[in-house]
């Protein structure tokens, strides 16, 4: 019995452990009399299935956007974080998936899958 029990919770803990992973869309700054898009401009988005109670049949992906410019507001840079450069990312043989599961924002990711198409030596 005590084995059984076991195995249930074990089963019971890999469908309730989850890791979440967000990648946000359209976050390069664009200047404000920039057209961006045709709704209009759009600011660090993130894409979720419109229909979360039967996501295995829904087709729909809504995109969740912040209505202003990270311009309006003072952000003050976090130097304390290292940077990496396109180069030095190729170098360790970073990929863009690994990009994608670090939770790097989607216009990254496109922009360094792009370098390292044009920079295959």
């Amino acid at each position: 019995m005590f084995h059984m029990k076991c195995i249930f919770y074990l089963i019971f803990i890999h469908w309730v452990v989850a890791i979440p992973q967000i990648n946000l869309y359209f976050t390069d700054q664009v200047g404000e009399s920039e057209n961006y898009d045709e709704v209009g401009i759009r600011y660090n988005c993130i894409r979720l299935a419109s229909n979360l109670d039967r996501k295995d049949f829904t087709r729909q992906i809504s995109s969740y956007c912040m209505s202003e410019s990270s311009l309006k507001f003072h952000i003050e840079d976090d130097n304390s974080f290292q940077t990496f450069s396109f180069a030095k990312l190729a170098k360790m043989n970073i990929t863009s998936e690994d990009l994608y599961f670090w939770s790097t924002p989607i216009d990254i990711i496109e922009q360094y899958q792009i370098y390292l198409l044009l920079n295959d030596s």
